[in-house]
């Protein structure tokens, strides 16, 4: 049962999350990835440089799970064994200030969802109200 109400949680994340993104990248096609192996991504999104792709990992909060990081890590260390371009992300709604963690080869930044817009948006020298 308390599974079901975390992944009922994390859902709520990733479609806030998404409309969000979505509300504020309308230029970007945001997708999704998955592996034969199981390995996936909530979202990617292309960059300006078409070898850039961003990987975004949705979680409800961060703190609440001390082995997510671990496995979050492998996915994107999985992801860009394909995809070696990029920045790679983790959402989750109680960031107050981004930061960034390595794992392995992989750095991962944690923000919140505005924190990710306004990051990706200045890329493109485009800034959230």
């Amino acid at each position: 049962m308390q599974q079901n109400k975390k992944r009922k949680v994390n859902l709520k994340q990733n479609a806030y999350s998404f409309l969000l993104l979505h509300a504020h990248l309308q230029k970007r096609s945001i997708n999704y990835w998955r592996n034969k192996s199981g390995a996936e991504i909530d979202f990617v999104i292309r960059g300006n440089n078409e070898n850039v792709v961003h990987a975004i990992e949705c979680k409800f909060s961060i703190l609440s799970d001390a082995t997510a990081p671990k496995s979050i890590a492998k996915n994107f260390e999985t992801f860009r064994s394909t995809y070696a371009h990029g920045d790679n992300y983790v959402v989750a709604y109680n960031i107050d200030a981004p930061f960034t963690r390595k794992y392995g080869d992989v750095s991962i930044t944690f923000v919140n969802a505005k924190m990710l817009v306004q990051l990706l948006q200045n890329t493109e020298h485009i800034f959230m109200p």
